[in-house]
């Protein structure tokens, strides 16, 4: 992307003394500069066009430092976050152009692996090497973890954790390392979406089809918050069981985060959902596929 500024020889100003003052600070504040000074140099520009282009310049100089400094790109201070400026020049007009740094290069490729990412920006990029070990409660699951991804197993994962004991980042970690090998995972926050699924079910439900085939269809999905979103009838038919079944039956793999173990939440939906045998088999479909939950309560080693 670019702007043009054409280079303008006037000085509207050159009566003015404060201004032409600040203009000479700019200029003497430019030539001390080397980055800038050897992007001068490189345009080719006189003295004269320096002072014409002192604008795009001195946008040029903030820029630079902006990123020479770089505070990371979730706490960039540009207006357009992640993208470097720089000019170039064809005949009279300098251009000032844009384009992505490395870092919001990186970050594009990350989220281009995940239909839905439901985590913090600052644990985009996190795999499985992140996670702090803990011998009596995260290791067997960060071994369980690394045979799925390594395609040794297709088990379900559900991971059991207070508020703090690190359950969603671990599932962040996981998501990102099963994306590295089948791009298209979805980390959701399972209240979030499925309040917003219930809505789109009712009100655009050509649109719920569409995002329901799209969460039935990813290599993983991770329900975080499970157990946590509205129960009832409506949502258990409509969202969660053709969710779970479809998954369970095409064998995709599919992992839960919780405060509450899965019987617990079993009986959460027992009490608003009046098909209880179905209810059951969907429950029991999860159990068959995950097995034994990982309970990572343990002492809270995250903020």
């Amino acid at each position: 992307e670019f702007r043009m500024k054409k280079l303008d020889f006037r000085n509207p100003y050159k009566n003015d003394p404060e201004i032409n003052k600040e203009l000479q600070e700019a200029l003497v504040a430019l030539r001390q500069d080397e980055p800038v000074v050897a992007k001068i140099r490189k345009l080719g520009l006189t003295n004269s066009e320096v002072r014409s282009g002192l604008a795009a310049l001195l946008d040029y100089q903030e820029d630079y430092h902006i990123c020479e400094n770089c505070p990371g790109l979730a706490s960039c201070p540009k207006q357009r976050q992640g993208y470097q400026m720089d000019i170039c020049r064809e005949h009279d007009t300098l251009h000032e152009t844009f384009s992505p740094c490395d870092l919001k290069l990186k970050d594009d490729a990350e989220k281009g692996k995940f239909v839905r990412r439901d985590f913090p920006e600052e644990w985009s990029g996190k795999d499985l090497r992140a996670v702090e070990p803990s011998r009596s409660t995260r290791n067997p699951l960060l071994k369980e973890m690394m045979l799925i991804a390594k395609h040794e197993s297709s088990r379900w994962l559900f991971v059991k954790g207070d508020r703090k004991s690190g359950k969603s980042f671990i599932l962040c970690a996981y998501a990102h390392q099963i994306a590295r090998v089948a791009p298209g995972v979805a980390y959701l926050d399972t209240k979030e979406v499925f309040d917003e699924l219930k809505y789109q079910c009712v009100k655009e439900h050509a649109k719920f089809e569409r995002n329901l085939v799209l969460l039935q269809n990813c290599p993983l999905v991770v329900l975080d918050r499970f157990g946590e979103e509205y129960k009832s009838d409506y949502v258990y038919e409509n969202i969660l069981k053709p969710l779970i079944r479809y998954r369970e039956e095409n064998d995709l793999l599919t992992a839960f985060g919780s405060r509450y173990s899965l019987p617990e939440i079993l009986e959460k939906y027992r009490l608003r959902v009046h098909d209880t045998d179905s209810l059951e088999e969907t429950f029991s479909r999860i159990k068959k596929k995950m097995g034994k939950e990982y309970d990572i309560t343990g002492v809270k080693i995250y903020a």
